[in-house]
């Protein structure tokens, strides 16, 4: 008994380690798919939370930018640097707002 305690141990850390998967991460990466955007889903799902925490930030600031404009900024750089650039941009952040957080985005899908 005393051998598999340690490997209960290191099967539980292993497990306690291991990125949860969500049902909405089939929904977005198939958008992602319909729409011609490739991304590997390791890159693609934390930018799509990144897009929802953006959302949720304030859309003004007095002397500064607005946090919310920063985040998206942040967001631009990182599809950006994966070779996403102009309208794949915005259908990615939709795409990200319709599976993960749809009280963010408008009827239509608008987001921001």
């Amino acid at each position: 008994m005393i051998k598999i305690k340690p490997l209960l141990l290191l099967f539980a850390v292993a497990l306690a380690g291991a990125p949860a998967a969500h049902a909405d991460d089939g929904q977005f990466l198939g958008s992602l798919s319909r729409d011609g955007i490739a991304i590997a889903p390791d890159q693609a799902i934390p930018i799509a939370h990144e897009t929802c925490d953006a959302d949720s930030l304030p859309r003004a600031a007095i002397g500064m930018a607005p946090p919310n404009f920063l985040a998206h900024q942040k967001i631009n750089n990182e599809l950006s640097q994966l070779g996403i650039n102009g309208p794949p941009v915005g259908q990615f952040k939709r795409d990200a707002v319709l599976a993960y957080c749809p009280q963010l985005g408008d009827a239509s899908g608008h987001v921001g």
